[in-house]
């Protein structure tokens, strides 16, 4: 799973970022026989499309959030980010404006495969509804913190 810089909206990364910090990485340990056994010849890995995917956590995000708050209760900041198409290949910017990780949280695998968690987030004099989404975060892998409007 990507481990993203913090959001452009609370914190003073610049919202055209474009680059994460690094993977976190459950490592699948087979044994021979088995790769054998299934004719696989190898492992490898995989690119991620990071438009997309931040796509994905805002709107798990958005859909639980309005749901918790309420419809009129707050502005929304990721709708127009989730229903837009980004064409594959083409450069894209912003997508890292509400969606990151907190810098240097502890990451601790939970009994639950997924959490969500909502709450609000305040930065230069604003008050934004957020969410947390962790998806696996059995296997401890990182929380991503969306605002989700103001």
């Amino acid at each position: 799973m990507p481990n993203l810089y913090p959001a452009s909206s609370y914190s003073r990364r610049s919202p055209h970022s474009d680059d994460l910090f690094n993977f976190q990485v459950f490592n699948v340990n087979a044994e021979p026989k088995y790769l054998r056994q299934y004719d696989l010849e190898g492992f490898s890995s995989q690119s991620i499309d990071l438009v997309r995917f931040c796509q994905m956590i805002a709107k798990i995000a958005v859909v639980y959030g309005t749901h918790y708050f309420g419809f009129d209760t707050f502005n929304p900041t990721v709708v127009d980010f989730v229903r837009t198409d980004f064409p594959p290949g083409n450069p894209a910017t912003g997508h890292f404006a509400n969606v990151g990780c907190l810098w240097r949280r502890k990451r601790l695998a939970t009994e639950s495969l997924h959490e969500i968690e909502v709450g609000e987030m305040r930065w230069q004099g604003k008050t934004m509804a957020a969410v947390r989404v962790q998806l696996f975060a059995s296997y401890g892998m990182p929380s991503y913190y969306v605002t989700i409007g103001e």
